[in-house]
């Protein structure tokens, strides 16, 4: 499958065709065939927000997961508040995506302290429900550890990865043909985690989407600062420095 939005449209599409249901964390026992569809925003709330944009298009909702501190992107910015709203507006999920290594964790009690805490902020600050949780690159223990977290669903936990058929595109790399995976009848339950970073309107390389991600990134940099430095263009011309 390409990472392209047509790409990403015929996988719906295909779906639908099967008699999957696109269903969520919360409402898939109600249905005998279903897939649920999962974001991990790892770099860009503004990708996740155009792919969200996409789904409502075509009436689907699925659940992205947000990182509640980023080195990338931060939930607390006016910007990135109003997308994250915006995209829970559509009728997207809004979870929690949790990096583990930001802290010293020892054991399962640690972890779960940690992760209700940040749920906790993130439900607070944007004034959303955050009912679940989904590990940004876990650990062996917490991959296989089947979690249970008081009011929080974990993405990770048995029923999701060993009672679906889980797949993923991690890395921009789908490590199993996921049009076959579902034109195959094989599964009644399907678990699909894709990254929105990855996806474009025409198909590229793996580079080159990097690329184009750091020059989105320097763009916003320069539009943050502008906004925030009077009369900038005086001691940096954008056009400059976006080709620098």
């Amino acid at each position: 499958m390409k990472f392209t939005y047509d790409s990403y449209i015929n996988m719906i599409n295909m779906l639908k065709k099967h008699n999957y249901t696109i269903c969520n964390y919360d409402n898939y026992k109600q249905y005998d065939k279903c897939a649920i569809l999962r974001h991990d925003v790892d770099e860009s709330l503004d990708y996740a927000y155009k792919l969200a944009r996409l789904e409502y298009e075509i009436n689907i909702n699925s659940t992205y997961y947000i990182f509640i501190s980023s080195d990338l992107y931060n939930i607390f910015s006016k910007k990135s508040n109003r997308i994250i709203k915006e995209i829970e507006s559509m009728g997207h999920k809004i979870g929690l995506h949790f990096d583990e290594v930001k802290y010293q964790i020892n054991n399962e009690e640690e972890l779960k302290k940690y992760v209700k805490k940040e749920a906790s902020i993130m439900s607070t600050e944007l004034n959303i429900d955050i009912n679940s949780v989904s590990m940004h690159r876990p650990s062996k223990w917490v991959f296989e550890g089947d979690i249970k977290i008081e009011g929080l669903i974990n993405s990770y936990s048995k029923e999701f990865i060993q009672e679906f058929k889980y797949v993923s595109d991690s890395r921009l790399n789908w490590r199993e043909n996921i049009t076959e995976i579902i034109s195959s009848n094989d599964y009644k339950r399907l678990h699909i985690l894709t990254h929105a970073f990855g996806y474009k309107d025409l198909e590229l390389n793996p580079k080159d989407i990097y690329l184009q991600f750091l020059r989105d990134k320097k763009e916003e940099i320069y539009e943050v600062l502008d906004e925030n430095t009077k009369k900038l263009d005086e001691f940096i011309n954008k056009d400059d420095f976006l080709r620098s």
